[in-house]
């Protein structure tokens, strides 16, 4: 039997009711609930969110990564390509778009922000071990968005397939 978790809206650094969005608090309860012999696809309409966040979700994907499967809906942002691209495999439906940008750090800092997209880009590398870490840094200081058949034929997913 194949679960769904939707991961739709911001990622955020804490669960709070009436927000739109997940936590890396409960993405971690909805998959406990889930008996590990099971599948679970998770579908992604995120624009990111909380790096942090973001970071321990799909670190917790990539643990689990024989049985997930990620499908990108429509809009597959910044950290939520992370999450996206931790999966088994990474299925984008034909109208999907990945963003994918250099970090941003609220207030203005230049070396946290060299950090986090270094570390970003090492992240997304062992997830795709197939990509060039010199074409990730290219895409986070061109602020690249691929469309799905991009996304395809670069390597960021496997293949277009609606859900």
């Amino acid at each position: 039997m194949t679960h769904q978790i939707v991961l739709y809206g911001e990622i955020w650094p804490r669960f709070e009711r009436n927000r739109l969005g997940i936590s890396a608090a409960r993405f971690e309860q909805q998959l406990a609930s889930i008996d590990p012999g099971c599948c679970v696809d998770l579908l992604i309409d995120s624009p990111g969110g909380d790096y942090n966040a973001a970071l321990a979700i799909a670190r917790r994907i990539r643990d689990n990564r024989a049985r997930l499967t990620s499908y990108a809906r429509y809009m597959c942002f910044s950290g939520a390509v992370l999450l996206a691209t931790a999966a088994s495999q990474f299925f984008v439906e034909p109208d999907a778009s990945l963003f994918i940008h250099r970090a941003i750090a609220d207030p203005p800092d230049r070396k946290l922000e060299a950090a986090i997209s270094s570390e970003y880009a090492a992240e997304l590398k062992l997830n795709r071990p197939g990509l060039d870490l010199r074409d990730i840094w290219r895409w986070q200081q061109e602020e690249k968005t691929f469309r799905a058949t991009e996304a395809v034929e670069v390597g960021l997913a496997d293949a277009i397939r609606n859900w």
